[in-house]
């Protein structure tokens, strides 16, 4: 668990996000964890100060806060991340295209390609 203390400088240096889509979930699932944890940890001061009747300590309370904000914002950057990168599925249709490219005729490959737009624009094939 990061403490509210250290996270700002964690995350501050900590700019180079993988561009491979298991680790950007992995680190998405870690962001999410630490979020979870500040926000624990302010949920847990909010009831101490609630039952002691004592305020929470200021400077503690605006470093939780800021270091959340930044988490949040290094989650956005991931998942932009995430949304920039081809899904398994189209580089699979990609890989597909360009074998079948490879071993077809140009003719043939013209027929396919001619019903692929057919069956796009709607029209039975």
């Amino acid at each position: 668990m990061t403490s509210p203390n250290n996270a700002c400088r964690a995350r501050a240096t900590g700019r180079h996000l993988p561009a491979n889509r298991t680790k950007l979930i992995a680190k998405l699932a870690e962001i999410d964890d630490d979020i979870a944890a500040i926000r624990t940890q302010l949920a847990a001061a909010d009831l101490e100060r609630q039952t002691s009747k004592t305020p929470i300590d200021a400077r503690w309370f605006h470093k939780a806060n800021t270091a959340l904000r930044h988490f949040r914002t290094e989650r956005r950057e991931v998942l932009v991340r995430l949304a920039g990168l081809p899904h398994p599925k189209e580089r699979l249709k990609d890989c597909l295209i360009a074998v079948a490219r490879a071993q077809l005729s140009p003719e043939v490959w013209q027929v396919l390609v001619d019903a692929a737009h057919a069956k796009l624009a709607g029209r039975d094939v």
